[in-house]
């Protein structure tokens, strides 16, 4: 079964947060997730309560970003809005 881990640790050398793996053992709720189906079956076995299955939102037509109020993001005039000063030199 395929999981993730969700917690440092470790399993065959450090793991980290987001890692994915082939794991052949007990599940546990306390350090991973079920990616694949057969996972969630093994999960649901142990009596572990995991999310149900996301499907991924379709990309809006015309390939413009989005909020979450559906309008379109315009970015906006001038270029990158992340490069630049402000002008005041103290703010940490």
């Amino acid at each position: 079964m395929r999981v993730r881990a969700i917690t440092f640790g470790e399993y065959r050398g450090k793991r980290k947060p987001g890692a994915e793996f082939e794991f052949d053992g007990k599940p546990s709720g306390r350090w991973m997730e079920p990616v694949d189906d057969a996972a969630r079956a093994a999960f649901k076995k142990a009596g572990i309560k995991v999310a149900p299955k996301v499907e991924p939102l379709p990309a809006p037509p015309g390939g413009e970003k989005t909020n979450p109020a559906g309008d379109a993001i315009k970015d906006p005039p001038g270029g990158n809005p992340a490069v630049g000063s402000t002008g005041d030199k103290n703010v940490i």
